[in-house]
């Protein structure tokens, strides 16, 4: 039997009900083709696994798990599994066909989201995936394209939840067991367990994912980029991922503190679950003065804190205790000041990919000036009468007044090291490129200050200033640049494969 192309299968009835009528997109591992049920006549999705995979029962059970994790949850935001069968040795699924466009087309239009935008949208998600969490599956690929914003007849958005096809059901029936030291996932998106191989992860991977998904969404750019996967995987198992608010200085620093939480990479320090997420998200918006709908009021009310983030509680009625003076010893562990990061820059050499941290230094704690006891004056010694030199020293000393009424040496050239985030720009001085970043720029010791230009396809390009305040290590973030789509151009089909 000959294998057909997606547009040469137009036409045909599959299972003896389902009339395939377009395509709509096509991946590594199926497509996914427009058509309708022959008896109800309702439009649907087709999702087909490509015949060359349909000898393997490993991705046909996993193919199929996809639908059996959808739809066990029948949450309205997940995309509703209507049928998964197979046809003359087929696998395929049908699902409902959304009318919209995914996450990435929005962010490539628009480029970053106000938190306005934004929250209504990932909220009923993070809903979702803490539905999935509660019936034990992981979705483990959460990505932009995971996410469809659709609307239903009315005009109105529902978002939904794309793609559970290497979820795992951590709980329950689940006979599918992944591959021995696969990586499964998109590898920007992964969490550190992830990117460690780690055989078994759970509910704190999405969260994760989710982190990094918000932060992308509210900067424009990922959290984690290299050149390589390798580089890759090392940034996020090793670095934190440059402040947001580096990025999107305009994002209130209580959101941005969430994102954060969320990209913690130990467990430990991330948030316990998705509804914890969702709860902070919650609170951290109503701290910045970000209007959500009324519909998401009610998503998270057990785990959304009852004082948003940097209220004070009211006191009680209670004369206040009058303050002691702090000990002139070393203060206990309870009084010590918190202590934050220090900004460090890294470089990897020969892998291309910087990441640093910046974070502000805690307001030192003040305690009151020591008071010294008054000690008894003791007279002053008298000063002995200076000895006669003798010769050879006296020939030093005429030597040494000799070096002192030298005229001052010149200052020293100064050399800093110029590094681009992403790693490879161009660096240009005076009109002229001299390198790419990492470069070391060298600035003349009878020069005040050099101005530079660091420069990189599709980002915004930025000048910087180097003189004798400047680092020795000079990060420059170049956001990227989001031109307007081509006149003319469609957005991506309704279910597109992984």
């Amino acid at each position: 039997m000959p294998i057909l192309t997606p547009e040469e299968r137009i036409g045909q009835v599959l299972a003896g009900r389902y009339k395939l009528e377009s395509v709509l997109g096509q991946g590594g591992m199926g497509y996914v083709m427009g058509g309708q049920h022959e008896l109800t006549g309702r439009k649907v999705a087709v999702k087909l696994l490509l015949p060359s995979f349909g000898s393997d029962g490993e991705i046909v059970g996993r193919f199929f798990q996809e639908a059996k994790a959808a739809a066990s949850l029948n949450h309205p935001n997940v995309v509703d599994v209507l049928d998964m069968q197979i046809d003359d040795g087929e696998a395929f699924l049908v699902l409902e066909l959304l009318d919209g466009q995914p996450l990435t087309d929005l962010l490539e239009e628009r480029g970053p989201l106000p938190p306005e935008e934004l929250f209504p949208i990932l909220m009923p998600v993070i809903d979702a995936l803490a539905a999935a969490h509660e019936h034990g599956i992981v979705h483990r690929d959460l990505k932009p394209d995971n996410i469809f914003i659709s609307k239903d007849l009315r005009g109105r958005v529902t978002p939904k939840v794309l793609d559970f096809g290497i979820a795992k059901l951590t709980e329950g029936d689940s006979s599918v067991e992944t591959r021995t030291g696969g990586l499964l996932g998109t590898p920007h998106y992964m969490s550190p367990e992830q990117a460690q191989g780690q055989k078994s992860v759970g509910p704190s991977t999405d969260i994760w994912s989710m982190g990094v998904l918000i932060y992308e969404c509210l900067t424009g750019d990922r959290a984690f980029q290299a050149d390589s996967v390798p580089a890759l995987l090392l940034q996020i198992c090793t670095f934190d991922p440059i402040p947001l608010a580096d990025r999107a200085p305009g994002v209130h620093p209580a959101i941005a503190r969430v994102v954060h939480k969320a990209l913690a990479r130990d467990l430990a320090d991330r948030y316990a679950s998705m509804e914890e997420l969702g709860g902070a998200l919650f609170a951290a918006c109503q701290e910045a003065g970000v209007v959500l709908p009324a519909s998401l009021e009610e998503l998270f009310p057990q785990h959304r804190p009852t004082i948003a983030p940097g209220d004070l509680p009211v006191a009680p009625s209670e004369p206040a205790p009058i303050a002691q003076p702090a000990p002139t010893s070393s203060p206990s562990a309870s009084s010590k000041a918190p202590v934050f990061a220090v900004a460090f820059i890294l470089a990897l050499g020969g892998l291309g990919a910087a990441a640093y941290l910046l974070m502000a230094p805690a307001p030192p704690v003040a305690t009151p000036p020591a008071v010294a006891s008054p000690e008894p004056a003791t007279p002053e010694p008298a000063t002995p009468e200076p000895a006669e030199p003798a010769p050879q020293e006296a020939g030093s000393q005429e030597a040494g007044s000799q070096e002192a009424a030298a005229a001052p040496e010149a200052p020293a050239d100064v050399t800093h090291r110029v590094i681009s985030e992403p790693a490879g720009a161009e660096v240009v001085l005076d009109g002229e490129v001299i390198g790419e970043a990492p470069l070391a720029v060298t600035r003349p010791g009878d020069v005040d200050a050099l101005e530079v230009t660091v420069r990189l396809r599709r980002h915004r390009a930025r000048t910087v200033t180097i003189d004798a305040d400047s680092p020795e290590e000079i990060v420059v973030v170049l956001p990227r640049r989001h031109d307007p789509p081509p006149a003319g151009s469609s957005s991506a089909p309704a279910l597109a494969p992984r």
